[in-house]
C-alpha cells in the first residue's frame, strides 16, 4: 500500500499525457480535482468530454469555452491562460445545461496544443457503477491514460436503480441478483466481463481502476481489504481516492513482496541413468549453479527441496551450506512425483512467504538477471502468477502469489503446476525474454553435452 499527497502523483506525472475518463461514480470530480492539480504544477492542462457534461458542474478555476476550429482552441487556451484559469472545450449547449463535446479526432487536435488533456468519455447519469454498452464509452486512440472509475458506495448493498447505471438491462447479467448484496467478486466478475472497459487495454496504455467516495477512516479500511479482490494485469494500480480536495491518496498493493524460491530437486533422474544434478559444468555440479544463481538473486529466502539421493545432492552445496538466505526442505513422497515437491516446499514457507517461485533444478541457464527480471515484473504488478515467455512459449521460473498456495499445496503426480496455471491464466502476468537458452533442461547425457557445447 502507498500513499500519494495527490491524484496526479497516484497515476505518475508524465510530460504529456491523454487521460480518459470513463465508468461511474464521480468521473466529474475526480477531473476537476485532477485538472486542479496539474494547473497548480505549471502543467498545461485542459478538460473536454466525447459525450455530455452538466454546465452547472463546471468549477470557478474552468474556462467554460464552445469551439468549433484549431483557431479557436488555441485562442481559448491564450486567453485561460491570461485569466488564470484552465479551459474547458465544449461544441454545444443542449436541454438541462448539458454541455455536448466532441468526437474522438477533435479531442486529439485539442490534445496536440496542451501537455495534459482531461476527457470524460463516458456517462453514467449520476450513477456509482456502470457496465458498458456496445457503443460505449467514446475512446479516443489517443488515450494513454485510462482511469475506470467506480464509487465505493455500491458494496454491502442490495442493488437499485441510482446506484447502477442501466439497471434493468444489467439484471439481466449472470450472477448479477436483485435480491443478494452486491459483493466484491460480483463486482469484480462485472468489470473483467469480456465487452467491459478493460478490451480496451494494450501495450502502451496504463489503465487504473480508480475506487471513488472513500471519505472517511472506516470506509478507507474496508476499501483496502476490497481492492485486493480486483487484481488483474492490465490495471497499472487500483486507486482509492475521497472527493475531498486535497485528501491523500492510496493505491493498494495486493499482497506482500516476501517471495521464496523453491528450487525442485528431488527426482530421480531416470533418463539420465544416474544424480544428473551432481553432474558438473565448468567445474560446478548442475545443482550448485542454480542454487548459487538463486541467492545471488533478490529472492527472501531460497528452499532446495530434497527427495532422491538427498546426501548426495546437498554435499554437491557445501560451499553454500552456510548462505543466511539457504534452507533445505525434505520430500519423504519423492517418488510421487513433481506434485508432492512442491507440496511439500509450499508448505513450508505457507506462514510467511507472499509468494513462491518455482525453480526447476536441472534448469542451470536460469540466470540471476532471469530471476530478478520475473520478480521485478511480479511486484510492479503483483499478478497472481508471473513467468517469462521465450518465443511464445511458457517458461520458467514461475511465480505463485499466495492467495494460490492451498491450489499448490493440493497437487500430486509428476505434472508439477501446469494445471494451476492454465486455471488461473487470466490472472498471469507474462515477461518476455529472448535468451531461448535459459529454458534447456538437462533430462539426458545427451542434454549435458549440447548444454556444455554451446555456453
Amino acid at each position: 500500500m502507498t500513499t500519494y499527497a495527490s491524484f496526479a502523483e497516484s497515476i505518475g506525472v508524465m510530460d504529456k499525457a491523454f487521460i480518459s475518463f470513463v465508468g461511474a461514480g464521480g468521473k466529474t470530480s475526480l477531473i476537476k480535482r485532477l485538472s486542479w492539480e496539474l494547473f497548480q504544477m505549471g502543467k498545461r492542462v485542459a478538460v473536454t468530454t466525447t459525450t455530455k457534461m452538466d454546465a452547472n458542474q463546471s468549477p470557478q478555476f474552468w474556462n467554460a469555452s464552445k469551439v468549433q476550429n484549431e483557431e479557436e482552441i488555441e485562442e481559448t487556451i491564450r486567453r485561460s491562460s491570461g485569466l488564470g484559469l484552465v479551459p474547458f472545450f465544449y461544441s454545444a449547449v443542449e436541454e438541462n445545461d448539458k454541455l455536448s463535446g466532441f468526437s474522438p479526432d477533435f479531442t486529439e487536435r485539442i490534445f496536440k496544443k496542451v501537455d495534459y488533456l482531461l476527457v470524460e468519455a463516458d456517462g453514467a447519469r449520476g450513477a456509482s457503477f456502470k457496465v458498458p454498452r456496445a457503443h460505449e464509452p467514446v475512446l479516443s486512440e489517443a488515450t494513454t491514460h485510462l482511469c475506470i472509475v467506480m464509487g465505493c458506495d455500491i458494496f454491502e448493498s442490495y442493488p437499485q436503480e441510482g446506484l447502477f447505471f442501466n439497471f434493468e438491462e444489467l439484471s439481466k447479467t449472470p450472477g448479477f441478483h436483485r435480491d443478494e448484496i452486491v459483493t466484491p467478486f460480483t463486482i469484480r466478475k462485472l468489470i473483467l466481463m469480456k465487452d467491459g472497459y478493460l478490451r480496451f487495454a494494450r501495450k502502451d496504455r496504463k489503465i487504473f481502476l480508480v475506487i471513488n467516495k472513500v471519505d472517511s477512516a472506516s470506509t478507507m479500511e474496508s476499501m483496502i481489504q476490497i481492492a485486493g479482490e480486483f487484481y488483474h494485469c492490465d490495471f497499472e494500480k487500483i486507486i482509492l481516492i475521497s472527493r475531498e480536495e486535497g485528501s491523500p491518496v492510496i493505491s493498494v498493493d495486493n499482497s506482500g513482496d516476501r517471495v521464496a524460491g523453491v528450487i525442485l530437486a528431488a527426482g530421480k533422474s531416470e533418463r539420465f541413468g544416474r544424480q544428473k544434478l551432481c553432474e558438473k559444468i565448468e567445474g560446478e555440479a548442475i545443482i550448485g549453479r542454480v542454487v548459487r544463481q538463486s541467492l545471488e538473486s533478490k529472492l527472501d529466502s531460497v528452499c532446495v527441496v530434497l527427495g532422491y539421493e538427498a546426501k548426495q545432492v546437498r554435499k554437491c552445496l557445501d560451499l553454500l551450506e552456510s548462505h543466511p538466505a539457504l534452507m533445505w526442505i525434505n520430500n519423504p513422497n519423492f517418488e510421487r512425483g513433481m506434485g508432492s515437491s512442491i507440496s511439500e516446499a509450499v508448505s513450508a514457507v505457507s506462514s510467511w512467504a507472499d509468494a513462491v517461485m518455482i525453480i526447476l533444478g536441472d534448469m542451470p541457464a536460469i540466470t540471476t538477471d532471469i530471476i530478478d527480471g520475473v520478480l521485478e515484473v511480479y511486484k510492479k504488478y503483483k499478478s497472481k502468477i508471473c513467468y517469462p515467455v521465450v518465443e511464445g512459449r511458457q517458461g520458467h521460473p514461475v511465480i505463485f502469489r499466495k492467495e494460490l498456495f492451498p491450489d499448490l499445496i493440493s497437487l500430486s503426480g509428476d505434472t508439477g503446476a501446469h494445471k494451476v496455471i492454465e486455471l488461473n491464466a487470466e490472472w498471469a502476468k507474462v515477461v518476455e525474454i529472448s535468451n531461448g537458452r535459459s529454458q534447456m533442461d538437462i533430462d539426458t547425457a545427451e542434454d549435458l553435452e549440447k548444454f556444455k557445447s554451446i555456453i
